[in-house]
């Protein structure tokens, strides 16, 4: 009776030091996964931080770039930030060698003064193939000089014109794309 009463003693207190080892398991195991939770929430605002961060950057050198120059020269991998950015600009693509280009480009860079806005110029003739697909992925021009005018990174299809114009219509567009 007495090795019964040992054995059953044994077996309580083993259930017993069961179940408490199943609670600490599982009360652990929760605590791990809320802290995985905390950690994945931190990692993702650390990335948009990041992303602002990195966009706030390109801003600042964009607004360095407009306040020292009237027509900034702009990369094609820059266009993408601009249009995901929701930029307004005026953008003419030129090609060196053009003669209708020589002649344009100056009058525009004149109207940009007037308005105290500035622009960008990409020239084509300075891309690699990848370069030019990257322009032409946003904006698919036939013939240089081309000026399109991008309100909020949306490209004003009415506004957008092939050649020279002068110097008065260029003003209007300007007006109506910095109202």
């Amino acid at each position: 009776m007495k090795n019964k009463i040992v054995f059953l003693v044994t077996l309580i207190l083993l259930l017993v030091s069961i179940f408490f080892n199943v609670y600490l398991y599982t009360s652990l195991n929760n605590k791990i996964d809320d802290k995985e939770s905390e950690i994945k929430q931190l990692e993702k605002r650390y990335a948009d931080t990041n992303k602002q961060l990195e966009k706030t950057d390109r801003e600042l050198q964009r607004f360095s770039k407009k306040e020292t120059e009237t027509l900034v020269n702009l990369k094609a991998s820059e266009i993408k930030d601009l249009i995901e950015d929701k930029e307004t600009f005026a953008i003419v693509i030129s090609q060196a060698g053009c003669s209708h280009c020589k002649d344009y480009v100056p009058i525009f860079e004149a109207a940009l003064k007037e308005t105290g806005e500035s622009g960008y110029i990409i020239d084509i003739q300075d891309l690699n193939d990848s370069e030019v697909q990257t322009v032409k992925k946003y904006f698919s021009y036939s013939g240089t000089p081309t000026t399109y005018y991008v309100k909020n990174g949306e490209i004003l299809r009415d506004l957008t014109r092939v050649g020279g114009e002068t110097r008065e219509s260029i003003l209007e567009k300007l007006n109506k794309l910095y109202k």
